[in-house]
């Protein structure tokens, strides 16, 4: 599901998915956030670059690449992380035991957290 860039790669899922789970455990998430928000969080981080090509946004968007076309220049690498992911859920079943209303809540959390990290919206 990565590919093997330099730093968009598994190592990278490993890294990113770590951190989130430190820092839910150390500013006492359990507190604020639902069980199923924090897993939800940590699965944003997991998927977040999946299939990440190497390039940016920018880069998509300037060469007219298939999936900026497909994403109409929005967020287009995130896009198609959240798009595979939703995907790779559905196919494996992981919301199965949900209740519609969670299943929801927890693809609309993964997905607003992996669309917040396209960096062109960070200083929005």
């Amino acid at each position: 599901l990565y590919n093997d860039t330099p730093y968009h790669n598994a190592m990278h899922c490993v890294d990113v998915a770590q951190t989130t789970f430190c820092l839910l455990r150390s500013f006492g998430a359990e507190r604020l956030l639902t069980p199923l928000d924090r897993v939800a969080l940590v699965m944003a981080a997991i998927v977040h670059d999946v299939a990440h090509p190497g390039t940016n946004n920018a880069f998509a968007e300037k060469t007219g690449s298939e999936l900026a076309l497909i994403y109409h220049n929005q967020a287009v690498l995130e896009s198609h992380s959240c798009s595979l992911a939703l995907g790779l859920f559905a196919q494996h079943g992981l919301l199965r035991h949900l209740e519609p209303a969670q299943a929801a809540r927890f693809r609309r959390v993964v997905c607003e957290t992996v669309l917040a990290t396209d960096a062109s919206r960070h200083f929005d």
